[in-house]
């Protein structure tokens, strides 16, 4: 009998689970601070667990937590089920900056020119990290986002293909012109900077709010007040209990508005935010392989 889109659901979570159990038990060990982010926030507050229809992993950090912790996961994580992908290991080819924990045993069905062209490192269930960096109000943080922009539009040079459908206006090709220098700078230079940018505030008390700076551009946007979460709290989650930030209620306020009404039945649908996948933001039961 075929799976059902419930059963490859159902096993995503199983394996989610594991993820971030054995996550978790590292970070804590080593006392790493993470929160969960984006979905799996959502998930805690919302549902107690996942969202019936999200399929990966997602948590937040700061830079420099996640540089301390970065060393425990590769030395600690079991090799055989899990490999820690951060953004450099893509070398010429640029995918984002989004570094991620990716579960082996589990195959997400790209294209597979894409599959190739990212050596099968993009090709996996994922357990997601979004940087926060010190990101200033006012003139100073817009002219951060400008130069941030700027570079990110130069590093799509270096992607396997970019969707140009999704840049409004004079923005498409302003795209074009940032792609055609973009391939004179390398992939490797692009990324210490964009880097370099986005934690030029870090450390400096005085600037009060955070913003996710590795992510896709829209999220720029949205400035958290460090004090949101320079403490948490435990939530229900994945049948265990996982950190939330002390005002996680705040945080997911400010991103999605009324975050308690659920999407229209169109929308609560599995997704993969990976061009080239299976199309059209849905999943069907033969979109992953388990071992």
């Amino acid at each position: 009998m075929e799976p059902t889109l419930s059963d490859v659901m159902n096993r995503i979570h199983s394996i989610n689970r594991e993820f971030i159990r054995d996550f978790d038990e590292i970070a804590s060990r080593h006392g790493i601070p993470y929160f969960l982010a984006a979905g799996s926030l959502l998930g805690a507050i919302r549902h107690q667990d996942f969202i019936p229809w999200d399929n990966d992993v997602d948590v937040s950090i700061m830079r420099s937590d996640f540089d301390r912790l970065a060393p425990f996961l590769k030395a600690e994580l079991d090799p055989e089920k899990y490999e820690l992908v951060l953004p450099e290991d893509f070398g010429k080819k640029y995918r984002d900056m989004v570094p991620y924990v990716a579960y082996k045993k589990a195959k997400i069905k790209l294209d597979p020119a894409f599959d190739e062209f990212y050596e099968e490192k993009a090709s996996r269930m994922t357990l997601d990290f979004f940087i926060f960096d010190r990101v200033p109000e006012g003139f100073r943080g817009k002219l951060l986002v400008w130069r941030l922009e700027f570079l990110y539009g130069l590093a799509n040079a270096h992607r396997y293909k970019i969707d140009y459908s999704g840049y409004p206006g004079l923005l498409k090709p302003v795209a074009f012109v940032l792609k055609a220098f973009g391939k004179l700078i390398p992939a490797k230079t692009l990324r210490k900077r964009i880097a370099k940018v986005a934690s030029k505030y870090d450390g400096n008390d005085s600037v009060k709010t955070i913003s996710v700076t590795n992510d896709l551009m829209s999220s720029f946007e949205y400035r958290f007040p460090v004090e949101w979460y320079e403490s948490g709290r435990k939530a229900p989650f994945a049948g265990n209990e996982y950190p939330v930030p002390k005002e996680a209620e705040k945080a997911l306020t400010l991103h999605f508005g009324d975050y308690m009404t659920l999407p229209p039945k169109e929308k609560q649908v599995p997704h993969l935010s990976i061009l080239g996948t299976i199309g059209d933001d849905t999943i069907t039961p033969d979109s992953y392989s388990f071992e």
